[in-house]
């Protein structure tokens, strides 16, 4: 229940900040979510920048590039989509394997590869993120960046605790 109720609140307090905006306005003020990894420090972000689908997902020092930045869509009460606010695609779990990085993919609520809940990290503020379809969690496959998340089986690890950060 603890859970849920975070899931519940993150939403609704990001909702102000960032999801209302529906897409990134380049002409005015842009804010996101950046999700932080607490073992490495670093924030996920889109390789190159890119927007096109199927680019990687990666760890990234922070630069506070719009690639670096994050909406929380929620789907349900307790699940969500991380969204790019520079391509306004989704973090894709593509295959679920260990080794294998999360993709971007246009978004849709309907996949659940694209789908994810948090669990508790046993740390406060920090959550892990388990995906929907593979029931695993995000994890650094390395921890020098540039690296990519992957998915791995849970743990309370501080390589599966991220936080989000509204800037």
């Amino acid at each position: 229940m603890r859970i849920r109720s975070a899931c519940v609140m993150v939403a609704l307090a990001l909702g102000a900040t960032v999801l209302g905006v529906g897409t990134a306005d380049a002409t005015g003020p842009l804010s996101g979510t950046k999700v932080r990894n607490w073992q490495t420090g670093y924030v996920l972000g889109v390789a190159g920048n890119s927007t096109v689908g199927g680019a990687e997902v990666q760890y990234q020092a922070d630069t506070n590039d719009l690639a670096q930045k994050w909406a929380i869509d929620p789907v349900t009460r307790d699940t969500f989509l991380l969204r790019n606010l520079n391509s306004d695609m989704c973090v894709t779990a593509v295959a679920g394997g260990d080794t294998e990085p999360l993709q971007q993919r246009p978004c849709d609520s309907r996949w659940e590869e694209q789908t994810f809940t948090m669990a508790d990290s046993g740390k406060p503020n920090r959550y892990q993120l388990r995906n929907l379809a593979h029931s695993k969690c995000m994890h650094p496959y390395a921890s020098t960046a540039p690296t990519y998340p992957r998915l791995y089986a849970c743990s309370t690890t501080t390589w599966q605790a991220h936080s989000f950060d509204v800037r």
